[in-house]
C-alpha cells in the first residue's frame, strides 16, 4: 500500500513539474517571471536604500523624541545626544 502511495506521488510530482516548466517557457510564464524579477528587484533596491539612510532615519526619530520628552516636561533638561550621530 505504501509503495503505491509513494508511486503516485512520485508520478503527480512529475506532471506537476512539467505542466510548471511548460508554463514557465510559454510567452505568459515568460512575463509572469520578470514580473516577479523585477517587484524582487524593486523590493531589494528599497531595502538598501533604508539601510544606507537608515543614520538620517535614526536622528529624525531622535530629534522628534527628544522634542516630545520636551513638550511633555519644559523644565526638565534633556542631554544633547547631538554627537552621537556626527
Amino acid at each position: 500500500m505504501s509503495n503505491k502511495k509513494f508511486v503516485s506521488g512520485l508520478a503527480l510530482g512529475i506532471l506537476a513539474g512539467s505542466m510548471i516548466s511548460l508554463f514557465l517557457r510559454s510567452r505568459k510564464g515568460q512575463e509572469l517571471v520578470e514580473e516577479v524579477e523585477s517587484y524582487i528587484n524593486k523590493a531589494f533596491e528599497e531595502v538598501k536604500f533604508g539601510i544606507d539612510n537608515i543614520d538620517i532615519t535614526l536622528e529624525r526619530l531622535f530629534h522628534r523624541r527628544r522634542n516630545l520628552l520636551g513638550e511633555l516636561d519644559p523644565e526638565k533638561d534633556f542631554t544633547d545626544y547631538d554627537e552621537i550621530f556626527s
